[in-house]
Parts: structure tokens; sequence; C-alpha cells
């Protein structure tokens, strides 16, 4: 079966790097198949964020390192 939803994981930070590398120590298998860092135009603050895609046991998990606006929490909903 084709994996039809991609979790997104908001983190509390603006640095994927240092998540990736987190997830990537627990989950051996894991691939990082993007990482993108933006910064957002003056007008809207001019902060900066990054964006990550990662394969861990075969799952797509998106990651949005976006800062601080959402605590992370283990619920889901889809």
């Amino acid at each position: 079966m084709s994996q039809k939803i991609t979790p997104c994981l908001w983190v509390e930070t603006t640095d994927a790097q240092t998540v990736i590398e987190y997830y990537l120590s627990i989950f051996k298998d894991g691939v990082v198949k993007e990482h993108l860092r933006f910064t957002n135009p003056p007008e809207f603050g001019g902060s900066s964020f990054e964006t990550a895609t990662l394969m861990l046991n075969g799952m797509e998990f998106a990651l949005l390192a976006a800062g601080p606006y959402f605590k992370f929490t283990e619920a889901v909903s889809f």
C-alpha cells in the first residue's frame, strides 16, 4: 500500500538540521530527501524557517522548523 498522507512535524526551532540529526540517530535507516531554508520578506517580519522531508522506517515525514508559534506535542490529527 502506498502512503497517502505525509505527517508534518512542526518543531519549536528554526534549525531543522539539529532535528534531522536527532531523528536519524534514532532511525538508523533514515534518509533526508530534501532540506530547504527560507527567509520571509521584510514586510512579513524577515524571519527564517526550514523544511525537510525524511524517510523513516519506510514512511515519509515532513519537518517544519518554523519557531515556537505552536508547542510540539505527541497529539496527531488527520
